[in-house]
């Protein structure tokens, strides 16, 4: 619920405010996942991968090789597979997901999803009108 949430308010406040994500991986296959997904994003012109992360976070938790997985989907997207395998096994945006797990902690964020509307913090799937009314709480 939380993804359909934010995705309708990026629509219903399109240049208005901005979005950043941090990855919080609660696992260690949670922040391979969040690798994955960044060695995919240079070829994935529709932001498709962290919606197949997300929607298949089940079977690939499960899974025994993950990686084979977000293999797929990395192909899916468009990704340069040699390029792709090559920056999961290098570890290049291993830092970077230590570094934004390190500062949710430091920001209190404990569980996903963790949301931040300015100083307001949501937790858990929040729907879009309690969503919306904190966004225009700051805005105002």
């Amino acid at each position: 619920m939380a993804q359909g949430a934010l995705t309708q308010l990026r629509e219903r406040f399109k240049n208005q405010i901005e979005f950043h994500h941090k990855d919080f991986p609660l696992r260690d296959v949670t922040a391979m996942a969040a690798e994955a997904r960044r060695c995919a994003e240079k070829f994935d012109k529709k932001g498709q991968m962290h919606m197949l992360m997300l929607n298949g976070q089940r079977r690939w938790t499960l899974s025994q090789a993950p990686q084979n997985i977000w293999a797929k989907y990395a192909r899916g997207v468009g990704a340069d597979m040699a390029e792709w395998r090559s920056c999961m096994s290098s570890g290049t945006f291993r830092s970077a997901v230590k570094s934004d797990k390190n500062l949710g902690l430091r920001m209190g964020v404990n569980s996903t999803p963790t949301i931040f509307i300015g100083e307001k913090k949501l937790v858990g799937s929040v729907p879009f009108k309690a969503l919306a009314m904190a966004v225009r709480a700051q805005m105002n």
